[in-house]
């Protein structure tokens, strides 16, 4: 009897803010998984090994980013798990009024 089951595709996960709490124990799980391959961002890297490689990139610089990511054309999942400060309270509407004054 033939196998008529088609194997399952690829899958390619870019996770954002992979040395984080939540980013490392994304690519731990997905790597549990057979179909996945991995690859993790984040601005210190990480040590890539089996189907998890790491890339060192600052995502608030837009030339560093377009130079290391732009070549990742066989990533089908972004998982954007990165911290990101953001101003609450008064010093948010502080930071708007300024904005808009200019």
């Amino acid at each position: 009897m033939m196998n008529t089951k088609a194997a399952a595709p690829r899958k390619t996960a870019l996770v954002v803010g992979a040395n984080g709490v939540i980013g490392r124990n994304l690519i731990d799980y997905l790597a549990t998984l057979p179909d996945w391959d991995i690859i993790g961002v984040s601005r210190r890297g990480g040590e890539s090994s089996g189907r998890v490689r790491y890339i060192a990139a600052d995502l608030l610089n837009p030339s560093e980013s377009q130079e290391k990511l732009s070549s990742l054309t066989e990533v089908t999942h972004i998982f954007y798990a990165a911290y990101q400060d953001r101003p609450t309270g008064r010093s948010w509407f502080r930071q708007i009024s300024l904005c808009s004054s200019t």
